[in-house]
């Protein structure tokens, strides 16, 4: 995480919300967490560039990815990049650092701006497999990179079926029940929407 304090909270501990994302082949190996506080998208953005990352460019072309500023980090002793999405027209930004031998970065951090409220952020962090424990290969920088807006916008879908800011304001009091099949909560969500 980024940030110091208590800001955000991880999706996965609440018990309905994990069986989803475990569900969703897209999230399975995704550590989802919803932040507020932050004063905005931009200024998170503006702040990661001036801060860390005031080069533009790249050490290896692999990195230069289409529809991404890729700027690196100051020498700190690894590699780290910071893409910033040129295609978007809501906002994400990746983090990735510490490339292995095979050019797969030990972390990659996908950060989305959430429209309807811009001072909460939507943090994906993609998990790469713990060797002699996990059950899954970790995909190559190819198979990575091209996940990165679907992330951000899944992310963003997620945040908004738990969105509950409108009924509140409208004085309505929102169902708390976790849905029966949580591997249905987008599908009934997206359903909700459109009814």
């Amino acid at each position: 995480m980024i940030y110091p304090d208590d800001r955000g909270f991880w999706m996965g501990r609440a018990d309905w919300i994990g069986v989803f994302l475990r569900s969703d082949p897209l999230m399975e190996h995704v550590v989802f967490e919803i932040s507020a506080g932050f004063s905005n998208f931009d200024e998170f953005v503006a702040g990661q560039i001036e801060s860390f990352f005031p080069n533009i460019g790249v050490s290896h072309p692999k990195y230069d990815i289409p529809g991404y500023e890729v700027r690196r980090n100051k020498d700190i002793g690894f590699e780290e990049y910071f893409f910033v999405s040129q295609n978007d027209p809501i906002g994400h930004v990746v983090i990735c650092s510490n490339p292995d031998a095979n050019g797969i970065f030990i972390s990659c951090h996908v950060y989305a701006r959430y429209a309807p409220d811009v001072s909460i952020l939507l943090e994906s962090d993609i998990l790469r497999p713990i060797p002699g424990l996990s059950s899954w290969e970790a995909p190559s920088w190819e198979e990575t990179w091209p996940t990165f807006l679907p992330i951000a916008n899944r992310s963003r879908e997620i945040a908004h079926c738990l969105d509950v800011t409108d009924l509140i304001a409208a004085g309505i009091t929102p169902d708390q029940t976790p849905p029966k099949d949580p591997t249905k909560f987008l599908e009934e969500c997206r359903e909700g929407l459109t009814n």
